[in-house]
């Protein structure tokens, strides 16, 4: 369960495909915050960058909360185009 505590805010790879693969980068990844700014040390996302929740997105947006399942839904999209 993700406590009221935290916030979260979608971090998009801002056209630079990889810097959603690269741990030293916050593109495509998820932050999550403590209200107060601070930084939760049990994130998932094994970064160098301590905000990443969720890390390898290219784009998330649209995030929903489920409190019945706790669980976080994240809309995501990617490339301009669709593989062969």
């Amino acid at each position: 369960m993700v406590p009221l505590s935290n916030s979260f805010r979608a971090q998009g790879d801002q056209s630079e495909e990889q810097s959603a693969q690269d741990s030293s980068s916050s593109g495509g990844c998820i932050m999550r915050l403590h209200k107060d700014g601070s930084k939760p040390n049990d994130n998932y996302a094994k970064s160098g960058v301590k905000e990443c929740w969720v890390k390898g997105l290219r784009n998330g947006w649209r995030m929903a909360w489920d409190s019945g399942s706790d669980r976080l839904f994240i809309g995501e999209v990617g490339g301009e185009s669709l593989p062969p």
